[in-house]
């Protein structure tokens, strides 16, 4: 029965979202089912199951019945009632069972998105494991790269080499390495994408008025080939090129590119750094799990 007429008394109808579908509580006892409570009527209540004697019974008893000694007979009720009271039992025991189930599951599917979870994020820390340690290899390949090309043009008579375009991580890097070999390196370059790392040897690396050319939109070549006719770059002077507005104002304007500049290779500075920091907190934390390992599997 689904009206909520036809429901036994206290007991009244609700929808469940978790479950979707309906169940029904009694509100006095407390019980839930899933299964609608029958209104019980008088021809619907349970009878006591009765024995093989009380199947046949003896017709003494049928002509002498007893009494509670008023002469009346006792209302007859008892096993019914406990009957009765035996079936509110289970129906409670089978509310609460229900309910247990439904807890039960509920318990289970938290657990199952708890592992979930832990299962998403322990391969979200692999995969970023895996990339810090993949960019780390790359890294130290290119430093043995640039080692290498610094060794090589030291052995060789050019007067310069060029590295290839590349970001302000690896220009840092070829930077630090020609320093620690003694060698000159600048970056050159009018856009991000086009900036390089020149290399010069120790006496050969463009002086003062040479360094303003090139920051005025000159090329390294241009300038080897202007030192081999002997140009001394005299006009970028500075006393000398003052009367020429334009040419400070370019002058200026690569002021503020250098200081640029320099913010951007203290960037990569931090950046290399905070990676080193970061690969060797991962190193000790592999140090210490490795270790505790081993104490797991000498016990």
């Amino acid at each position: 029965m689904s009206g909520e007429e036809s429901l036994p008394p206290g007991w009244s109808k609700h929808w469940s979202n978790t479950w979707k579908k309906h169940y029904w509580f009694n509100s006095k006892t407390g019980e839930q089912s899933w299964e609608p409570p029958r209104l019980e009527t008088p021809s619907e209540e349970p009878k006591a199951k009765e024995t093989p004697h009380e199947d046949k019974p003896d017709e003494s008893v049928k002509k002498k019945p007893k009494t509670d000694g008023s002469g009346t007979n006792p209302p007859k009720t008892k096993q019914p009632s406990q009957a009765k009271n035996a079936n509110s039992k289970g129906g409670g025991g089978s509310a609460l069972g229900a309910l247990g189930s439904i807890l039960g599951s509920i318990k289970n599917d938290q657990r199952s998105q708890s592992a979930a979870e832990i299962e998403a994020k322990r391969k979200r820390r692999e995969a970023e494991e895996e990339r810090r340690a993949e960019e780390k290899a790359q890294r130290e390949q290119y430093i043995l790269w640039v080692q290498n090309t610094l060794q090589s043009f030291q052995e060789g008579e050019e007067e310069y080499y060029e590295f290839p375009p590349s970001d302000s991580v690896h220009r840092l890097i070829v930077k630090d390495e020609a320093e620690c070999v003694g060698l000159v390196a600048f970056s050159h370059g009018e856009k991000e994408e086009d900036k390089r790392v020149y290399v010069f040897k120790p006496g050969r690396a463009p002086n003062d008025l040479e360094g303003r050319y090139l920051r005025l939109g000159g090329t390294v070549q241009e300038l080897i080939e202007r030192r081999a006719r002997g140009d001394t770059f005299k006009e970028y002077n500075t006393a000398f090129s003052l009367h020429d507005a334009k040419v400070v104002s370019k002058t200026k304007g690569k002021q503020k590119v250098d200081q640029a500049d320099l913010e951007e290779e203290m960037e990569a500075k931090n950046v290399i750094q905070r990676d080193a920091d970061r690969n060797a907190v991962m190193e000790a934390a592999m140090r210490i799990k490795e270790s505790h390992r081993a104490r797991q599997d000498a016990q």
